[in-house]
């Protein structure tokens, strides 16, 4: 079952991934607790993870998820015209934190790149924000996967993943694959003290009058 996700746009996408991805990836929804593991290390990333996918030959590729009509203009995004943060920034703040992660647990280096998903808008070439393109004089790659793309998920995160693997030039081997498995579960499921959770919410979410914040050092204490 998907993690509880006030996103309707992941839940979505989890179920599309149980029908359409094949057992060859592992597909693993809401790595909120990353957040917490980086607090405590004094920093955190952009916001919790939404899915990673793994593959023992193509490495890990891990998605952002925007849900609703999503807009780019004037160097901005907006969804159902909401101003949202930016997609990319998130999601490469994100990758970064979780390749530290693997190399700090487990001493492990691996192919791990970044996608973006809009399930609900279709995108055409023109209007991809240049920070989501990698273009040159030998290919045009971007990294979203969009409405246009449901229909086809495994086809779509095959190209992305294999792009990232050829830049990093080296697979996975299967005892660092089921390694890295292992981990990752075992920590998803770990349990973080209530306090941990309420100072990480506050950080990220919550803008507190001085009154409020006071009643809420007294609570954690």
């Amino acid at each position: 079952e998907p993690f509880n996700t006030h996103s309707p746009a992941e839940t979505n996408l989890f179920y599309l991934f149980q029908k359409q991805i094949s057992d060859d990836f592992i597909v693993i929804h809401s790595f909120a607790w990353l957040s917490t593991y980086f607090l405590k290390k004094g920093y955190t990333p952009e916001k919790e993870i939404d899915f990673v996918i793994l593959h023992k030959i193509y490495g890990i590729l891990v998605l952002e998820v925007k849900g609703g009509d999503i807009k780019y203009k004037n160097y901005c995004y907006f969804s159902n015209n909401t101003k949202i943060n930016e997609p990319c920034k998130q999601v490469t703040s994100n990758m970064h934190a979780f390749r530290e992660l693997l190399y700090n647990e487990l001493g492990l280096t691996c192919n791990t790149g970044f996608a973006v998903v809009f399930p609900d808008t279709f995108f055409d070439k023109n209007n991809i924000p240049s920070s989501l393109i990698i273009q040159n004089s030998n290919e045009y790659i971007n990294f979203i996967i969009d409405k246009n793309n449901i229909v086809n998920l495994e086809k779509r995160i095959t190209e992305i993943m294999l792009y990232w693997r050829n830049q990093f030039g080296k697979a996975n081997n299967n005892e660092k694959f089921n390694n890295i498995i292992n981990f990752l579960i075992k920590t998803n499921n770990t349990e973080f003290s209530l306090q941990d959770k309420i100072e990480y919410d506050k950080k990220k979410w919550l803008y507190l009058s001085s009154e409020q914040d006071t009643y809420l050092k007294l609570l954690i204490n």
